[in-house]
């Protein structure tokens, strides 16, 4: 790497520090020679390279940061000594630059930086290290307030550096992979960190060429950090480490996208797993690890890409628990709300499951499943409704019924009368019935509805009415069917007519005879 392309790629941090100094009042940041309110000298020991900075006279009484980039390599960066003592923390300790900031600061007095210079040097080879160049020199003053100058003086510090603070513990691990899954359900990002080669991270890129992003659907990975969010980039990055673990960056990207669509418009995603105290620096491109991208599928428990029987179908039943708070998690089969779940596993988890089901292994054997019907063909399941007795009759009509959910927002279900029909697992509550299973079944699921429904009213009792008919087929709404009045059958209408008549003419025969 060239020095320009050194102090190019410092600019990226010098600019983040930037824009954090404006967001908590408008910090102007002073170089060699600007106009200025204070003077900050830095001293430098050519017996032993070291260099104190004495801020003793800060505004305010609190040092924010400082950095030190002459454009040419020539620091020792592993005697670089961090004087910071609070998160969230920036540090760069290389051979081009020595810098730190924070926004809490630090407070006003004499520090050693450490014996960051080669010894020996003479006044002039000295000065080059503090002139002459373009990047940021010294911030000291509270937040908002002018910047500062500073002075180098040849020779030792007359006063005794304090450095009574110690850098923050930083994670003893650093994340050496890290996963991006996109939920194409909501367009939501996921940051993974854990895993075998997981840890904390310093921060991460995402990039997006064509400025696809949704920024304004971000969430912070650590609410610490800093971070900005625009169409074609989102950054974030916090020296003391963004924590392992797994974090919901929010719906930054349209749903519905294939692999190929994010990759078409995530055209970089890196992160840096190394914490700023050892030498590195905030290059992305260069020392930036690529993120493994992966889309999330409706139904897709397992996270693989697909939805299978052996990875998320049994997954869900094994771990069924019915609606409620259960702390379930998507590997455990809680699919139907994203991107987070519900905390439990439902029918609706596997009516989902059953819906998007696209795994190509050998479903023989699970009680002769239909396949997906045909566009036009008519054959969706009936509900059959009795309006005297309630009763409802699930009926395939030349379908299947492996899973339906029937749900209603006035409590009117009658749960107590519920006959499961498919063997597998069920839901009876006045709010929602429901079944899913592998095999599929039909007939009378009892009389669970209220009495007297005509079809308006039937259709306006059901919000939710869905049924599975197979794996892989897109779930469809019941037809609704209302059984009316008995009307007798026109031969049975005949013999009724007879009857009458025969027993008309006896009682005339009877009243004939008795004269």
């Amino acid at each position: 790497m060239t020095v320009s392309d050194q102090r190019a790629v410092m600019r990226r941090f010098a600019m983040l520090a930037a824009l954090c100094a404006l967001m908590f009042g408008g910090l102007v940041f002073g170089g060699a020679g600007a106009a200025v309110s204070i003077e900050a000298p830095l001293f430098y020991n050519p017996l032993d390279g070291n260099v104190t900075i004495d801020v003793t006279n800060a505004p305010g009484g609190i040092m924010t940061g400082y950095v030190i980039a002459p454009g040419f390599g020539g620091f020792l960066p592993a005697e670089h000594t961090p004087i910071m003592d609070t998160l969230p923390l920036f540090v760069t300790s290389e051979d081009f630059e020595v810098s730190e900031t924070n926004i809490v600061g630090i407070a006003a007095g004499v520090y050693s930086l450490g014996n960051i210079m080669p010894l020996g040097l003479s006044e002039s080879e000295a000065a080059a290290y503090f002139s002459g160049n373009d990047a940021f020199n010294l911030w000291v003053g509270q937040l908002g307030t002018p910047g500062n100058s500073f002075s180098m003086i040849y020779g030792p510090s007359p006063l005794p550096p304090i450095n009574v603070g110690n850098p923050p513990t930083l994670p003893a691990s650093w994340a050496t992979e890290a996963t991006l899954t996109y939920d194409t359900l909501v367009g939501s990002l996921e940051l993974d960190t854990t895993g075998p080669n997981g840890g904390a991270i310093v921060g991460f890129v995402l990039d997006s060429a064509t400025g696809a992003f949704q920024s304004s659907g971000y969430t912070q990975a650590d609410p610490a950090s800093f971070a900005s969010a625009t169409a074609t980039e989102i950054f974030e990055a916090n020296q003391g480490g963004i924590a392992e673990g797994t974090y919901d960056l929010g719906p930054v990207m349209a749903t519905g996208m294939t692999l190929a669509d994010v990759e078409q418009v995530l055209s970089s995603s890196r992160f840096i797993g190394q914490p700023g105290h050892t030498p590195g620096s905030f290059d992305f491109e260069q020392v930036g690890i690529a993120m493994s991208v992966r889309v999330l599928a409706p139904g897709d428990a397992s996270g693989d890409g697909v939805v299978d029987i052996e990875n998320d179908v049994l997954a869900a039943f094994s771990n069924f628990t019915g609606p409620g708070s259960f702390g379930k998690t998507r590997a455990e089969g809680d699919v139907e709300a994203h991107p987070q779940g519900d905390g439990d596993v439902d029918v609706e988890d596997l009516l989902l499951m059953f819906g998007n089901f696209s795994s190509s292994s050998d479903t023989g054997g699970l009680g002769g499943l239909a396949p997906p019907a045909a566009a036009g063909d008519p054959g969706i399941p009936d509900l059959i409704y009795d309006p005297t007795t309630g009763e409802v009759v699930l009926d395939p009509d030349g379908s299947s019924i492996i899973g339906y959910s029937l749900q209603n927002a006035t409590n009117s279900f009658l749960p107590g009368n519920h006959t499961p029909i498919l063997v597998g697992v069920a839901t009876a509550l006045t709010s929602q019935l429901e079944e899913a299973a592998l095999a599929p079944g039909s007939g009378s699921i009892g009389a669970v509805f209220p009495t007297g429904l005509d079809l308006a009213g039937l259709q306006a009792l059901l919000t939710g009415n869905q049924v599975s008919r197979s794996l892989g087929a897109p779930l469809v709404p019941f037809d609704l069917v209302v059984l009316g009045p008995a009307i007798p059958e026109p031969t049975s209408i005949a013999l009724g007519l007879l009857g009458v008549l025969m027993l008309v003419g006896h009682r005339w025969r009877v009243r004939r005879s008795g004269r």
